[in-house]
């Protein structure tokens, strides 16, 4: 299985040109919001006290979310490249069991979507603190008058969020990887995927503003309950400070925003997000072995 792993990373890290790609789409996504989708969210709450701040922490949450999807689809090209060149063949007849080839590609995804969802939450982190305008330089760390950054304790809570939101996320895409036959298709898919994931995650409307059903079908998405835990950790000192003379105003803001999901019962309780990521991984890695055996099987 780590064999498998380190082969898929050599190969993707070979392509100088995928990898920028995969920095910079993670810039393009934060620049997506900067540019058009900030004002117009900020728009919504014209009289409230720092919403800059909330609103950027808020953003930059959905956005770490949104990269451990897309930038697992990317590095999972491999896999189809590898279909599609019929080298899976060699692996079918290889003495390499099912459950180790399978774990190796949705490792070397993971591991690589890891690295890039940390990435992201390092510029997310500089745009929050930097969004207030004015730098001082104190020491060893930096404050300024826009946000601050997060504590270490809330800093270790986010890497681990984002290393059960990519699990979760490489598993289900290596479920869906795996129909598809040829690099075509596969680009495709990336483009309706890397879509609709800023819809399912809340990123482009914000969930309360979305139909009943609509509302049910991202509370059932596995990644968006990853990206509740973020913004749930990252909005968490701004959200005090917006919202210090009205706890009523903050629970509205959080239920319509998808910083928590109110409304379903104990679906909002922290243990229940991290069980939807943890099942949903194990169901797609097992489901996608039971695929691969019977393609196996057929060859």
């Amino acid at each position: 299985m780590f064999n498998i792993a380190q082969r898929n990373i050599m190969i993707f890290l070979r392509n100088k040109r995928g990898v920028f790609s995969s920095f910079l789409g993670a810039i393009i996504v934060i620049g997506i919001y900067v540019i058009f989708l900030g004002e117009n969210l900020k728009e919504g709450y014209p009289n409230i006290k720092d919403i800059d701040i909330l609103m950027n922490s808020w953003a930059m949450a959905g956005i770490i979310s949104v990269v451990s999807v897309t930038t697992t689809m990317g590095s999972f090209g491999v896999t189809v490249l590898d279909k599609e060149l019929k080298r899976n063949k060699d692996f079918y007849c290889s003495p390499v069991k099912t459950r180790e080839l399978v774990g190796g590609y949705i490792l070397s995804s993971y591991l690589i979507g890891v690295i890039m969802s940390i990435f992201t939450f390092i510029l997310a982190e500089i745009y929050i603190v930097s969004s207030g305008g004015q730098f001082i330089l104190a020491e060893i760390y930096i404050v300024s008058s826009g946000g601050q950054f997060l504590p270490m304790l809330s800093i270790i809570k986010v890497i681990g969020v984002i290393l059960l939101t990519v699990l979760s996320s490489s598993a289900m895409i290596f479920f869906i990887v795996n129909l598809l036959n040829s690099i075509d298709t596969f680009s495709t898919a990336s483009t309706i995927i890397g879509t609709l994931i800023g819809f399912l995650t809340g990123i482009y409307i914000p969930i309360g503003s979305l139909p009943q059903a609509v509302q049910t079908l991202i509370k059932l998405f596995p990644i968006s309950h990853g990206t509740v835990l973020l913004r749930q950790i990252i909005t968490e000192s701004p959200s005090k400070v917006t919202f210090v003379d009205s706890t009523n105003a903050l629970t509205e803001f959080n239920e319509h925003m998808g910083v928590t999901f109110g409304g379903i019962g104990s679906l909002s309780e922290n243990s229940i997000h991290i069980m939807f990521l943890v099942i949903s991984a194990i169901v797609f890695y097992f489901v996608t072995i039971l695929m691969v055996s019977r393609k196996k099987a057929r060859n």
